[in-house]
Parts: C-alpha cells; structure tokens; sequence
C-alpha cells in the first residue's frame, strides 16, 4: 500500500497547483470576473442621465377600499442612452441586441439599467417578463410587465359617488437626481380601456408625471430623488351602494311614517316601528362600515344614515308628545301634531339629504 501515497500526494498537489493557478490568471485578469460593466454606474454625461418613463396600464385586479389599497398589472417602458453599449450592427450581423427572460437579462447583460423601486408598495412587486433591446448607437429599452400592489390614502368625502386617483410612485434606487431623471413618456404610457375594469368601478384616464422630493431613507447618494407618478383615475359606479343601502333604507324610513297615522291608543305599536326602524338602520351602518377604512371625517354615505336616525327619533319622540297629550286630554292637538308630523318630518328627511348632497358635491 506504501506506493500509493506518493500517488496521493502527488494528485492532492496537482489539483492544488491547478486551484492557484486558476485563481491567480482570474486575479491577474479583472476583466473576467471584475469586468468593468459589473461595476459601471449611470453613464457620464453633461448633467444627468435622462430616462424616459412610460406606463402603459393592463389591469386594475383589486381596490381595497378598508385598507386603501390597489393591485394593478402593467407594462413599463424605460429608455435612455449608453454609449458604452453602443456596437457595430454589421459586425455582429443584427440591428440591435436582445436580451429577453429574467436569465438573459440578469445574467447575460453586464451594463447598468435603473433599477426601479415603487415607493408606496404594499405587498408586492412582481416582474412577470423583461426585454432589453440595445441600438448600435447606445440606445437603451427596457420593457418589463410588473404586477404590483400599493397604498395611498383615498378621498372618501362623496362616497359612493366618489373619483379616486390611484397613485403608484416610481423612484431609481440609488441615484439622486444629479445622477438620473426620470421623465415621463406619454408614447408608451396609456391604458387599456377595453381590458381596464374591475366590479363598481370605471377606468377614466391615466396621467404620468415626474417631482423631486427628498425620501427619509438613507442609501448613499444624497440629496433628491426624481419622482415620477403614474395616476390612475377610476369612477365608482354608486349602483350597487344604492341598491343595496339607499333604496332600502329610504322605504324603510317612509314606511316607519305610518305612525303618524295611527290611532294614539296604540303608542306601543307607535313605538315598535319606530325602534325596528333604528335597529335595522344600525344594521345597514354596520355593513357598510366594514366596507370603509376608520376615516375620522364624514362621507355623503354618512350624512345618509345619520338623517335616518333623526327623523327615526323624532318619530319617537313624536310618539311620547301625542301620548302625553292624549292622556292630558288634549287629542285634538294630539291629531294636529300628526297632521303636523306627516308632511314636515318626510320634508325634512329629503330636505337634509338634498342639502347634504350640495355640500359635498360643490365643496370636495
């Protein structure tokens, strides 16, 4: 067995001569593994670097109204110019490099993009698909389709006759405005407005804009960042809201007037509708508070439930004033209140919804 292990020492020897070896010519030549595109930033230039930003949407997939929250699908377009990458098209025999899949582009490519972050993210950014096309001169497109979810506070003042705004905000990580701008370019940014759609809303339009604002993180680069916000304007349809609330409340409500109309003999009758009508409109105001984020301000769906809570106790208390006088032996104003009750109270109830109405339509 002694002759083996010279044998042994030998092969240990050579593969280790051979590991040295191979680790001193990767060393001795930086190009292979530090090759200078791996550590390449924004190219040089007079000012900053100009990417063109386009948003074109696809889908809105969910609006969370409790959590103010929505998820969208969409097709963002990044160009700029490198000249670093700039080629001989009849050299490699084509008009522009391609690299497309996640694995050419993060793997193959060896230049620098902007990496894009969304600001106000809440619970994912996906990339579904890339393509990198590269023009001889050095023009760069970046095409990805992302998915995505974000938040924003939401306006909810004229609910459900509301328009939101769905902002989602675009930053370059990394690079201060000094270094790259973010423009945006109405060419690629639009949306679907066959495919844009989501139960009770509608898709109005899309705007793209860009802003400088100083981010609260630190991550090294220093003063401002270039901002720029794809807003996506949807309408709610107040349908459902109306079928399902409104409409049943306001008949509701006018059925619980026939107490007016009722003999004063009856006052515990009188009083049962009155009381079945302020539980069911706390029933309703339950449903749609699961709906609705804890807002502190009041909506025009507010205004709506709090006038049937009026009119319901002063129905109540109407009902306590014509018992008192009927047992005071005064009926005949008794009667009178209820003539009285029976036009000013349902006056009153749509007078107090039109006026609500006004004011938060010509004031938010």
């Amino acid at each position: 067995m002694q002759p083996e292990t010279p044998t042994r020492f030998r092969s240990a020897f050579l593969a280790l001569s051979t590991t040295v070896g191979v680790l001193w010519g990767l060393i001795a030549a930086p190009g292979i593994v530090f090759a200078e595109p791996f550590l390449l930033g924004p190219p040089d230039a007079d000012g900053p670097v100009k990417v063109s930003f386009g948003f074109f949407l696809s889908e809105v997939n969910q609006i969370d109204e409790r959590l103010e929250a929505f998820s969208f699908e969409a097709i963002v377009t990044l160009r700029w110019n490198d000249p670093r990458q700039a080629f001989d098209a009849d050299e490699i025999g084509a008009p522009f490099r391609t690299y497309q899949g996640s694995y050419q582009f993060s793997e193959v490519f060896d230049g620098w993009w902007p990496q894009l972050i969304l600001t106000n993210e809440s619970g994912g950014f996906d990339s579904q698909a890339v393509l990198l096309r590269i023009a001889p001169d050095g023009s760069m497109t970046l095409i990805s389709e992302i998915a995505a979810s974000a938040e924003m506070p939401m306006g909810l003042r004229r609910f459900p006759f509301d328009r939101q705004g769905f902002e989602a905000r675009f930053e370059v990580l990394g690079f201060g405005e000094d270094r790259v701008v973010l423009v945006p370019d109405p060419s690629t940014s639009g949306g679907a407005n066959d495919g844009v759609g989501i139960a009770q809303w509608d898709f109005e339009g899309l705007e793209v804009t860009s802003r400088s604002y100083r981010p609260i993180y630190g991550d090294g680069h220093g003063g401002e960042l270039s901002l720029v916000v794809a807003t996506i304007d949807m309408a709610r349809r107040p349908a459902h809201m109306l079928q399902v609330v409104v409409l049943p409340l306001t008949l509701l409500v006018l059925l619980t007037f026939s107490v007016f109309w009722m003999d004063h003999s009856s006052l515990g009758d009188r009083m049962d509708i009155s009381f079945i009508g302020i539980l069911t409109v706390v029933a309703y105001q339950i449903i749609v508070s699961e709906a609705m984020p804890g807002i502190a301000y009041f909506t025009l769906m507010s205004g709506f439930l709090y006038s049937t809570y009026i009119v319901l106790a002063v129905g109540v208390i109407e009902n306590l004033a014509v018992s008192k006088l009927d047992r005071a032996g005064r009926r005949a104003e008794g009667d009178k209140l209820d003539q009285t009750c029976r036009w000013l109270v349902p006056l009153c109830f749509f007078g107090a919804n039109a006026l609500s109405a006004v004011y938060f339509f010509l004031l938010y």
